[in-house]
Protein backbone atom coordinates (compact mmCIF):
# COMPACT_ATOMS: atom_id res chain seq x y z
CA UNK A 1 0.00 0.00 0.00
CA UNK A 2 2.99 2.13 -0.09
CA UNK A 3 3.36 2.68 3.27
CA UNK A 4 7.36 2.55 4.20
CA UNK A 5 8.71 0.65 6.94
CA UNK A 6 10.24 2.29 9.56
CA UNK A 7 10.89 -0.42 12.12
CA UNK A 8 11.74 -4.12 11.91
CA UNK A 9 8.71 -6.79 12.08
CA UNK A 10 10.78 -9.56 12.67
CA UNK A 11 10.70 -9.98 15.95
CA UNK A 12 12.11 -14.04 16.37
CA UNK A 13 11.08 -14.86 12.97
CA UNK A 14 13.99 -16.42 10.95
CA UNK A 15 12.22 -17.66 8.03
CA UNK A 16 14.58 -15.86 5.62
CA UNK A 17 17.77 -17.34 7.68
CA UNK A 18 16.54 -20.60 7.39
CA UNK A 19 15.53 -21.00 3.71
CA UNK A 20 18.51 -19.33 2.40
CA UNK A 21 20.14 -21.96 0.59
CA UNK A 22 23.91 -20.83 0.79
CA UNK A 23 23.72 -19.35 4.46
CA UNK A 24 24.40 -15.99 3.73
CA UNK A 25 22.04 -13.93 6.30
CA UNK A 26 23.76 -13.22 9.39
CA UNK A 27 20.55 -12.54 11.22
CA UNK A 28 21.01 -9.69 12.13
CA UNK A 29 17.78 -7.38 12.09
CA UNK A 30 17.03 -4.87 9.45
CA UNK A 31 16.74 -1.21 10.92
CA UNK A 32 16.51 2.38 9.45
CA UNK A 33 20.38 3.03 8.94
CA UNK A 34 21.86 -0.16 9.14
CA UNK A 35 24.28 -1.45 6.32
CA UNK A 36 23.01 -3.98 4.15
CA UNK A 37 26.70 -6.13 4.68
CA UNK A 38 26.04 -6.33 8.31
CA UNK A 39 22.78 -8.31 7.49
CA UNK A 40 24.14 -10.29 3.95
CA UNK A 41 27.10 -11.40 2.60
CA UNK A 42 26.60 -10.26 -1.28
CA UNK A 43 29.59 -12.10 -2.02
CA UNK A 44 28.91 -15.69 -0.84
CA UNK A 45 25.40 -15.42 -2.42
CA UNK A 46 27.08 -14.45 -5.44
CA UNK A 47 29.66 -17.25 -5.55
CA UNK A 48 26.68 -20.05 -4.64
CA UNK A 49 24.67 -18.89 -7.07
CA UNK A 50 27.68 -19.14 -9.62
CA UNK A 51 28.11 -22.72 -7.85
CA UNK A 52 24.73 -23.89 -8.57
CA UNK A 53 24.97 -22.00 -12.42
CA UNK A 54 21.31 -20.41 -11.27
CA UNK A 55 21.26 -18.63 -14.65
CA UNK A 56 18.59 -18.07 -17.55
CA UNK A 57 19.08 -15.91 -20.54
CA UNK A 58 22.42 -15.87 -19.88
CA UNK A 59 22.63 -13.87 -16.73
CA UNK A 60 23.01 -14.54 -12.76
CA UNK A 61 19.57 -14.49 -11.08
CA UNK A 62 18.85 -14.37 -7.32
CA UNK A 63 17.01 -17.38 -6.02
CA UNK A 64 14.85 -15.34 -3.81
CA UNK A 65 14.56 -17.72 -1.43
CA UNK A 66 14.59 -15.11 1.24
CA UNK A 67 12.08 -13.15 0.25
CA UNK A 68 9.77 -15.48 -0.78
CA UNK A 69 9.91 -16.93 2.67
CA UNK A 70 9.18 -13.38 4.61
CA UNK A 71 5.51 -13.45 5.88
CA UNK A 72 5.56 -9.67 5.22
CA UNK A 73 4.93 -10.54 1.32
CA UNK A 74 1.88 -11.90 2.03
CA UNK A 75 -1.60 -10.42 2.80
CA UNK A 76 -1.46 -11.98 6.24
CA UNK A 77 1.99 -10.45 7.16
CA UNK A 78 0.84 -6.81 6.41
CA UNK A 79 -2.55 -7.28 8.12
CA UNK A 80 -0.40 -8.45 11.31
CA UNK A 81 1.85 -5.92 10.62
CA UNK A 82 -1.36 -2.63 10.42
CA UNK A 83 -2.66 -4.31 13.76
CA UNK A 84 0.39 -3.31 15.94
Amino acid sequence: DGVPMDKSHCGDCRKCVDACLFKVLSGVQWEPGIAREQMVNYQLCSDGRNRAKATKLGRKLACGKCIVSCPMGTEEGWEDWRER
